[in-house]
């Protein structure tokens, strides 16, 4: 009788082990299941940002392309439009450099979250 009452506090002890194990794990689990959530929502909004920087490049591209042509069919005031332009392209030219700056910062997070999720 007394071997058999050991056995089952045994089992009883090792019962309430596993469930708190059991526990442990489920709440591990979760809280990986939650980072996750994180990682993802923070990875779609990152590749949103980046083609939004990528639209925004090619948009300005584009500007310089038109106006470029315009200057080619009004060739009047030449020389005014000429520096007009020229300033317009400098300020797109930093805005483009402004652009890639942050599309690299953005690559970089996708990267970093693709590596590290």
């Amino acid at each position: 009788m007394e071997n058999e009452q050991k056995a089952q506090n045994i089992i009883a002890e090792l019962n309430l082990k596993m469930k708190a194990e059991n526990t442990k794990q489920k709440e591990i689990e979760d809280e990986l299941r939650a980072k996750a959530v994180i990682f993802e929502q923070k990875y779609l909004f990152s590749r949103q940002q980046y083609q939004s920087t990528k639209n925004t490049n090619n948009e300005l591209t584009m500007l310089i392309t038109d106006i470029r042509e315009r200057m080619a069919i009004f060739g009047q005031k030449k020389s005014e439009n000429i520096a007009k332009i020229k300033e317009y392209e400098k300020s797109i030219v930093l805005l483009q450099k402004a652009v890639r700056i942050h599309k690299k910062t953005v690559s970089f997070k996708l990267i970093w979250i693709k590596k590290y999720c």
